[in-house]
């Protein structure tokens, strides 16, 4: 099979630099005003203006600051401005916006009154697309706004516009009458068509929205991604808050690499790439992407990829690449079976949170399940724990996943 698996994931962590550091001077909050590319012509929205930003040591890297709105003590929505390619030693950055739509406010927030907390951090990424945080660079500014009646949610009408689409769909084409029964048991949407993004994930992600145009390579798509989505039980998808999946085209992470599916944990929405079409590529992709949402909810997103516990599964002294991307970009078969014991595939080893995604892979897709893991469980003892610790994880998410889920799923 010839499958890519996806970095799904935005945060790493890289060792900080010594002597280098990054300051943030003030910022300020401006309401309902003109932003410069909102996702729908003459959309107002906010923005987080932000001033007098210093970066040292940091020559050859690019620097992104990302600002995380509170409300409550719980992380509502984060906004990424753009990323500074650094070029000298020590850079000076007047000034730059972070711009939220009100579409995107909408989304994350509702109408109302809003108090919340804007928490400001910087991160920096190496040629690898490996990114940490900088732990003392963090400026927080409290906000109050109101955001009004009478604002159109531009994405609840969108989703009644694809579902409506699929329903028609449905009717003469059994892939698509099968993704509307889909939806209705796990009461999620599906995105065949046009949707807006909220203006936040893409910074990170580009893709184009399928049209009627690809009526048939969706279907296509379907057949391998209905095989897999079929295996898990409601609660699950209920645990995750998962809102809708969309099918799209193009999906490319980080401007650099063309992926299988990503993971926007908070719209609820799990991005699907449509350009792959063998079935039982896309029934693997299904898997291994889905579980980097579940990791990244359940986890946490800035500890999914640095699990300590599941790190400790491992033999003494390891080490992970780093990520999927450089282990992609080494030109190693990164699907290559068990390469030694402890991991299922050579993709496996490259990132503890790509690890994790391959053994949620091989544990539900039936074919991989079939070919491989029942095999290769019963000679090596140390990925068997690794399994075992998966199943665990599931059942601590929902009761639901206890052994006669297990001993049934493959039969």
């Amino acid at each position: 099979m010839k499958r890519i698996a996806v970095i799904a994931v935005i945060l790493a962590l890289l060792p900080v630099i010594a002597g280098a550091k990054i300051t943030i001077g003030k910022a300020d909050f401006v309401n309902q005003t003109d932003i410069q590319s909102p996702p729908v012509p003459g959309e107002k929205g906010v923005k987080i203006k932000v001033y007098d930003v210093v970066i040292e040591g940091y020559k050859g890297k690019k620097v992104t600051f990302v600002a995380q709105i509170y409300k409550d003590t719980i992380e509502k929505m984060p906004i990424v401005a753009n990323p500074y390619d650094v070029s000298m030693d020590k850079a000076y950055i007047s000034s730059f916006n972070f711009e939220i739509p009100n579409s995107a406010i909408f989304r994350y927030l509702g109408k109302g009154q809003h108090k919340a907390m804007v928490i400001i951090n910087a991160f920096v990424t190496d040629q690898f697309g490996k990114t940490k945080m900088i732990d003392e660079v963090k400026l927080i500014l409290p906000i109050e706004f109101n955001f009004g009646e009478g604002m159109t949610d531009i994405f609840a009408m969108e989703v009644e516009q694809n579902m409506a689409l699929v329903a028609q769909y449905a009717k003469d084409v059994p892939e698509f009458a099968e993704l509307a029964a889909l939806c209705s048991n796990y009461g999620i949407s599906a995105l065949i068509d046009k949707y807006t993004p909220d203006g936040l994930f893409t910074s990170v992600a580009y893709w184009k929205n399928c049209g009627p145009e690809d009526k048939e390579k969706i279907k296509k798509y379907l057949k391998g991604f209905l095989i897999a989505w079929k295996e898990y039980p409601v609660e699950l998808i209920q645990k995750v808050k998962l809102k809708a999946v969309a099918f799209v085209k193009d999906l490319v992470y980080q401007n650099s690499l063309e992926v299988g599916g990503l993971a926007n944990v908070n719209a609820g929405i799990l991005l699907m790439n449509i350009n792959y079409s063998d079935p039982y590529d896309v029934s693997y992709l299904t898997h291994h992407e889905f579980f980097h949402y579940i990791d990244v909810v359940i986890t946490g997103p800035l500890e999914f990829n640095n699990d300590k516990k599941w790190g400790a599964l491992n033999k003494p002294g390891f080490m992970y690449v780093g990520s999927g991307l450089e282990m992609i970009s080494s030109g190693k078969s990164i699907h290559e079976v068990h390469p030694k014991d402890g991991f299922i595939s050579v993709y496996s080893m490259s990132a503890c949170e790509e690890d994790k995604a391959d053994v949620f892979a091989y544990l539900f897709d039936h074919y991989l399940y079939g070919k491989y893991t029942k095999e290769i469980l019963k000679s090596d003892a140390l990925l068997k724990k690794k399994f075992d610790y998966m199943k665990d994880y599931l059942w601590k998410i929902s009761p639901v996943f206890d052994e006669a889920f297990f001993q049934n799923l493959h039969d």
